[in-house]
C-alpha cells in the first residue's frame, strides 16, 4: 500500500512530510527551482502549491515512476475547505487557506493566522469558517532580495548589531532587521485594530521564530501559538475523509 505524503510548494522551497502521526514529520526540503526529491518507495502526493513550474515539475517526476503516484492538489482534486470571503478567489494562494483552516480547527473561536515566508501574510478566519482575507507583504527574504537589487553595491549583511551600527555590512543587517520588525508589528496592530486583541494568533513559516521574536515583548500581541508547518498541518486536515 502507497505511503500517502504531503507537499508544501512555496515560493522558496518545497517540504515533503509525513502527516500520520501528531505532528509533520519532514523527510525532505528542496529548494522550488530544483528537480523534486521523491523518496524511492511508492506514495500517494497531496500537494498545496503557490508555484505552477515545482507543481508541474512534482507531476512530471511523479508520472516518471515505474508506477504511477497519484497526485492531488487542494483547490483542485480537494475541494478548498473553507467558505471564502474574498473578492479574488482565483488568486487566493491555496497555502494561505490550508493554514487557515488549521488554525481555525485548532481555535474554533477563529484565529489570526501569519505566516512569515517568503511572503509574509496575515490572514482572518472566522469562528463561522469563512476566510476573511487580510494582507500580503514582503518577508524577510524578500526585504534582502529587494535591497541588493535596488542598490547592488551594498555589502552582504553581517549579524544585526544594535543601533549605531559601524560597518556597511552591520548597517545593512539592523536594516533589514528593523524593517521585518516593523512589518510584523504594524501588521498585526492593523489586525487587532479590525479583529479585536482576543482572538489567538498562529504564526507559522520559515521565518516564525523571528516573527514570534518580535512580537513576544508587544504586550498588545495577544495570545500566540507558533507551528512553523501548519500548512502541512492543515493540508493533512483537508485530506481526512
Amino acid at each position: 500500500m502507497a505511503r500517502r505524503l504531503y507537499a508544501d510548494i512555496g515560493n522558496s522551497r518545497v517540504k515533503l512530510a509525513d502527516c500520520s502521526g501528531s505532528a509533520p514529520q519532514i523527510i525532505s526540503v528542496w529548494p522550488s527551482d530544483d528537480a523534486p526529491q521523491l523518496p524511492q518507495d511508492e506514495v500517494e502526493l497531496v500537494v498545496v502549491s503557490v508555484v505552477p513550474a515545482a507543481l508541474e515539475r512534482l507531476k512530471q517526476a511523479a508520472q516518471q515512476r515505474a508506477s504511477m503516484v497519484p497526485l492531488r492538489c487542494l483547490g483542485a482534486e480537494i475541494p478548498c475547505p473553507l467558505r471564502l470571503d474574498y473578492a479574488t478567489p482565483q488568486s487566493l494562494g491555496m497555502d494561505r487557506v490550508a493554514a487557515a483552516f488549521a488554525a481555525w480547527q485548532l481555535s474554533p473561536g477563529g484565529a489570526l493566522v501569519l505566516s512569515a515566508g517568503t511572503a509574509l501574510t496575515l490572514d482572518w478566519v472566522d469562528a463561522h469558517g469563512v476566510f476573511r482575507g487580510g494582507l500580503i507583504a514582503p518577508g524577510r527574504s524578500a526585504l534582502a532580495r529587494g535591497l541588493a537589487t535596488a542598490a547592488p553595491l551594498l555589502p552582504l549583511p553581517t549579524e544585526a548589531a544594535s543601533f549605531p551600527a559601524r560597518t556597511s555590512a552591520e548597517c545593512v543587517a539592523l536594516g533589514l532587521d528593523v524593517a521585518f520588525s516593523g512589518v510584523v508589528s504594524a501588521a498585526l496592530q492593523r489586525a487587532r485594530a479590525a479583529c479585536g486583541s482576543e482572538l489567538p494568533l498562529w504564526i507559522c513559516g520559515g521565518d516564525a521564530a523571528a516573527a514570534a521574536r518580535v512580537l513576544s515583548t508587544n504586550q498588545a500581541s495577544g495570545p500566540m501559538r507558533i507551528d512553523e508547518h501548519l500548512v502541512l498541518r492543515g493540508l493533512a486536515r483537508c485530506d481526512e475523509p
